[in-house]
């Protein structure tokens, strides 16, 4: 059995920085570049520079992304599971002041994927895309709910639906607040992580509740959330604890934002010893998976 299938998105994203992100009006571009993005996208880059073992599933058109296709297979990353399509995108703009950000996106081939699953995984990480209903049901692996800003587009009975099928979830802070206020849950039987930017990340297991700060960091925050599903999995990979998988997770989203993608130097070896350091420094102790 494989360990890891990553549903997500491979953006071309335009990026596009700002002083500040306004409600409305306008205001001047500092700098506008293109990258190789998207929830899948950032994450197997990150994660195969930390030498896991995971299968990216995703659509993209041959019109826009012939030469992202061509950088994952120079740089490791199977292609095998990924659809081409005869269609533009999927491509994001994203404005952000290096705090915040604002996308617009593009979905092309992803609106109308349906993906299936090709292989046999310990675990199925479902991200954004389509909404994956045809996976929840899926009983001989490990499911994680992720819906990232994509949350938007279920209901509360969905929510709670993929929840209760999923081994872990996955929010960010805003998130959160969607996700209780549309399934009314005031507490959690299954694993939850959330992720708080700045403050760190939650973890949300047996009726506890464990704070992971995060390590001060200057840079451009893009990407950050999906090194640290990166460092996440890679923990868990190594058979370590989940408490060491938020570690790893809290490290590597550190050196995302110090270096971003292209810089991304963090290795196997690095990562422990970051781990050990921390974990003296914030007094984190282990239990089993």
């Amino acid at each position: 059995m494989a360990f890891l299938a990553y549903f997500g998105h491979l953006n071309i994203d335009v990026r596009i920085l700002v002083e500040n992100l306004p409600k409305e009006g306008s205001v001047n571009a500092k700098n506008v570049e293109e990258k190789y993005g998207g929830t899948a996208g950032n994450f197997a880059i990150v994660s195969k520079k930390l030498g896991l073992d995971f299968d990216i599933y995703s659509a993209v058109g041959s019109k826009t992304h012939s030469g992202y296709l061509s950088f994952l297979k120079d740089s490791g990353i199977g292609i095998d599971h990924i659809k081409v399509t005869d269609e533009y995108g999927p491509i994001c703009y994203i404005a952000s002041d290096t705090k915040k950000q604002v996308a617009y996106m593009y979905q092309g081939p992803m609106l109308n994927w349906s993906p299936r699953l090709e292989s046999h995984y310990e675990y199925i990480h479902l991200s954004t895309g389509p909404k994956y209903t045809g996976l929840i049901e899926n009983k001989e692996s490990k499911l994680v709910f992720d819906p990232s800003q994509e949350i938007w587009k279920f209901s509360g009975e969905e929510l709670k639906r993929f929840y209760e099928a999923s081994y872990i979830s996955f929010f960010n802070g805003n998130e959160m607040k969607v996700f209780r206020e549309a399934t009314g849950l005031k507490s959690f039987d299954r694993i939850v992580i959330e992720t708080v930017g700045p403050r760190g990340s939650i973890l949300y297991k047996d009726s506890t509740k464990k704070v992971f700060p995060a390590l001060p960091s200057s840079g451009d925050t893009i990407g950050a959330g999906d090194a640290f599903r990166a460092g996440f999995y890679y923990a868990l990979f190594r058979k370590k604890s989940i408490e060491t998988a938020m570690v790893y997770g809290t490290i590597a989203a550190h050196h995302m934002i110090e270096d971003g993608i292209d810089g991304f130097s963090l290795d196997a070896n690095s990562i422990e010893q970051e781990s050990q350091v921390y974990k003296k420094t914030f007094g984190i102790q282990s239990t089993s998976l």
